[in-house]
């Protein structure tokens, strides 16, 4: 299944280690941006997204479906924690409330989304329903978490 349409690329680390640390409106907040970023393709021939966009506060409301203060403190949050990044026009970091009061913000992606890879996350691995532990071979299959323990 290489292409699936109408579809978003999500990084796996929200998947595999990021989304238990969220709040459900966190949470929310990085989809949306995932989506406004890595949902569009600008060149289908390169591959190319979108780095960031213009999303207005009233936007984020109404597609998270969340109040207006609890977006403020959910962009607060993962902005200090590298999930996601805001800057004005001119690309400059607005890193605090202050900084992007009245200014139209462009969101991306932060670093701690984009730098890393599942890999620095949990591992997960492909089992049978006999919990044996191999290579996946497109057969039936379930996806099972195994977290190792010292006996």
């Amino acid at each position: 299944m290489a292409n699936i349409p109408n579809t978003t690329q999500t990084p796996n680390i929200i998947f595999n280690g990021l989304m238990k640390e969220m709040s459900d409106t966190e949470l929310r907040v990085v989809l949306i941006v995932t989506r406004a970023t890595l949902g569009w393709v600008l060149d289908r021939e390169k591959g190319m997204r979108k780095e960031e966009d213009w999303i207005s506060h009233y936007q984020l409301k109404q597609k998270t479906g969340r109040e207006s203060g609890a977006i403020s403190k959910a962009i607060d949050r993962c902005i200090q924690k590298g999930w996601i990044e805001a800057r004005d026009h001119g690309g400059e970091l607005l890193d605090t409330k202050d900084k992007r009061r009245g200014k139209n913000i462009y969101y991306r992606l932060g670093p701690a989304i984009l730098l890393r890879t599942s890999s620095e996350s949990e591992d997960v691995y492909v089992t049978s329903s006999k919990s044996e532990l191999h290579k996946p071979n497109f057969a039936k299959q379930s996806i099972q978490k195994v977290i190792p323990t010292k006996l």
